[in-house]
């Protein structure tokens, strides 16, 4: 897999690139925005990394470079990722959250270059997710690879959300609610002893 990694910290730059180099991927590194911008090209990378506050350009620029060159992307946050981040534009593909175990990081790659190559679409009550475009399918309504499996993982009820999880809940709740059409009155909500779950019209 071709991965761009671009971190100001060039220690932690050295080490990502180590872990993910012996793990079998080609790794190009950057460590400020300007050499992100400058290495883009359409499709050039399976994803890239990219830590959240990167001198020399706004991280929201990168991500619209990112999608204009279709490659999925991944930011390192140094803090709790909260409903607005959620709900703001351009969207990242995925948030990690620092710290993380090297672990995390690999299983992150995994599931965002999975979902970008899937064509795999899923239905949830009357909402229908282009996950490969990782959007509510036929809105400009952009979804987290987190999202994704939240909403996923609905089809039964959820018992317990820890603070990570109502966050998406929140945000995931005011997409619904913007996406139109038979999404709008598709919502989570949690009862007692049943948990969260997805409903649809006036349940």
């Amino acid at each position: 897999m071709n991965i761009l990694l671009a971190d100001s910290n060039r220690d932690l730059l050295q080490c990502y690139q180590t872990l993910l180099t012996l793990d079998g991927h080609a790794v190009t590194t950057a460590f400020d925005g300007t050499q992100v911008a400058a290495l883009l090209g359409p499709g050039k990378y399976d994803i890239a990394i990219l830590e959240q506050r990167l001198p020399r350009m706004a991280l929201d620029r990168l991500l619209e470079e990112l999608e204009w060159n279709r490659i999925p992307s991944i930011v390192l946050a140094e803090g709790a990722v909260t409903v607005k981040t959620l709900l703001g534009s351009p969207l990242a593909n995925a948030y990690l959250t620092l710290p993380f175990l090297p672990e995390d990081l690999k299983r992150m790659i995994r599931e965002v270059t999975e979902k970008a190559r899937s064509g795999e679409t899923l239905r949830r009550g009357g909402v229908t997710v282009d996950v490969s475009g990782f959007c509510i399918a036929g809105t400009g309504v952009r979804l987290t690879n987190g999202e994704i499996n939240l909403l996923r993982e609905l089809a039964a009820p959820r018992r317990a959300a820890g603070k990570r999880t109502r966050v998406m809940i929140q945000a995931l709740n005011e997409k619904l609610k913007n996406a139109g059409k038979n999404a709008e009155k598709t919502r989570i909500v949690y009862e007692m002893e049943k948990g969260y779950r997805l409903v649809n019209g006036n349940e």
